[in-house]
C-alpha cells in the first residue's frame, strides 16, 4: 500500500539496493516482483527518482528488461521494462537511460514479435520525448 501515496518513500529509500539484488535472482517471480517494486518506488512521486539513478537501479531495469540478458522467457523482462517506462518520466531517470545508448535496444524491442514487449518498449520510447 505505500506505493499508493509518497508517504513512505523516504524510508523505503533504503530498499533500493535490496530490490536490484533481487533482480539477479534465479527465480523469474523474484525479479518480477523486485522490478515492479522499483517502478512503483516513483509511481506517485519523484522524490526517489535522483536516489534510483545514483544508485544505478536504473542500469540494472535497463539491463532486467532487455530479454537477450535478463530472463528470456519469463514475465521479469517485461516487468522491468514496464517499470524502466515508469521511471524515465523523472529527469534524473530519464538522463541515465539517454545517455546509456539503451535507446537503441529499445527501439529493436518495440519492433519485437512479442506484443506485450513491444508495447512497453514504445511507451519507454514515448515518455523519453
Amino acid at each position: 500500500a505505500a506505493f499508493h501515496s509518497a508517504d513512505l518513500y523516504s524510508a523505503l529509500q533504503d530498499a533500493i539496493g535490496a530490490l536490484m539484488a533481487c533482480l539477479e535472482e534465479p527465480i523469474d517471480k523474484t525479479r518480477s516482483n523486485a522490478a515492479g517494486a522499483l517502478g512503483n518506488l516513483v509511481r506517485n512521486s519523484e522524490q526517489l527518482a535522483a536516489a534510483l539513478a545514483k544508485t544505478k537501479a536504473v542500469d540494472a531495469l535497463m539491463k532486467a528488461s532487455d530479454p537477450k540478458k535478463g530472463d528470456g522467457q519469463g514475465s521479469s523482462s517485461r516487468v522491468a521494462l514496464y517499470s524502466l517506462g515508469t521511471v524515465v518520466a523523472y529527469g534524473p531517470c530519464k538522463a541515465v537511460v539517454q545517455q546509456s545508448g539503451f535507446d537503441a535496444r529499445l527501439n529493436e524491442l518495440a519492433k519485437s514479435r512479442d506484443k506485450t514487449l513491444a508495447k512497453y518498449a514504445t511507451r519507454v520510447l514515448d515518455r523519453m520525448k
